[in-house]
């Protein structure tokens, strides 16, 4: 099973909104490539998820769709925590970062974690491209400061 994010994301703004069309103009995405996803997404899941009218797409009746419906790993911590942000599970981040996702709540306010460090890292010959080399110096620069904040606000 090859679930791709965007394949979620489309499913969730159909099901949501009720039209490729509506979803389309909501996010900017072509009706075909919204199309796709639904479709790949249903093939991934061997789930056919919308019943096609010719007034498009209508959710199916009887199927249950929450956080349960969909089985979930990545080694990924960006992909477990946008997950975690959209509600498919329970998981771990910075206090600043859970604290600035308003439908995110910390489970235990009161276990201090202890310092954890954190690195940022590149492969040296990724650093020797001006471009990227900019982009790496200006993430550490904001994270450096983001980390310094939540430091001094607990």
């Amino acid at each position: 099973m090859n679930i791709d994010w965007n394949q979620l994301k489309s499913f969730e703004a159909v099901a949501r909104i009720g039209s490729l069309a509506a979803v389309s103009r909501k996010t900017g995405a072509t009706q075909p490539t919204l199309s796709r996803h639904v479709r790949e997404l249903e093939e991934n899941l061997s789930v056919q998820l919308f019943d096609r009218t010719v007034n498009g797409l209508i959710r199916r009746e009887g199927i249950k769709i929450d956080r349960h419906f969909f089985r979930f790993r990545s080694d990924d911590e960006n992909d477990c925590w946008q997950m975690v942000v959209n509600g498919f599970g329970i998981g771990f981040t910075f206090v600043a970062l859970g604290g600035a996702e308003p439908q995110v709540e910390r489970l235990i306010p009161t276990v201090a974690t202890g310092r954890v460090p954190i690195w940022l890292t590149a492969h040296a010959e990724l650093r020797t491209s001006r471009r990227i080399r900019h982009v790496y110096d200006f993430l550490s620069a904001q994270i450096s400061a983001k980390l310094y904040e939540a430091r001094l606000s607990n």
